[in-house]
């Protein structure tokens, strides 16, 4: 039984570096070919994505790392404000995820067993949620709400 030899498709000049996806920028690499041409990269230039597809390629780091690291590099350490956070979560208000987004992230969590902490966590992201009504249901909400004070003074 032989053993299966995957290849990747790499970018002779990185897209980082300007590199583009025209066919003659690519060449198909093995996974430790990839991982070697992305570490030459990096000695020769010391650009940071080079040395984390290097890292993530031989397997000295996993996606998840990976990740952290881009957006360590990407956001120079900074931390997101939490005006900035409001922003972005008051922009997607509204939308609704399409039916193959939902079935991908109801599989996603299939299984998954949430911490309490977790359950805490988003339990106190959902207090801080602004609820923007159409001025349509804030005049429904009013007239109730002054139909029960009406009723709680007259006691009916």
């Amino acid at each position: 039984m032989s053993k299966r030899i995957y290849t990747h498709k790499h970018h002779i000049i990185p897209r980082h570096a300007g590199g583009s996806n025209d066919p003659s920028n690519l060449v198909e690499l093995t996974t430790e070919e990839h991982a070697l041409a992305h570490k030459k990269l990096f000695f020769a230039y010391g650009r940071w994505q080079d040395e984390i597809a290097y890292l993530t390629l031989s397997g000295q780091i996993g996606k998840e790392e990976a990740h952290r690291r881009v957006l360590s590099k990407t956001h120079k350490g900074k931390t997101i404000s939490d005006e900035h956070k409001a922003a972005v979560g008051k922009a997607q208000l509204g939308r609704k995820p399409s039916e193959a987004t939902r079935a991908k992230l109801s599989a996603s969590l299939k299984g998954r067993v949430f911490t309490k902490e977790w359950k805490e966590k988003i339990r106190q992201a959902r207090k801080k949620q602004v609820i923007v009504h159409s001025e349509e249901t804030k005049e429904k909400m009013r007239k109730t709400r002054n139909a029960e004070i009406l009723r709680k003074k007259l006691k009916v």
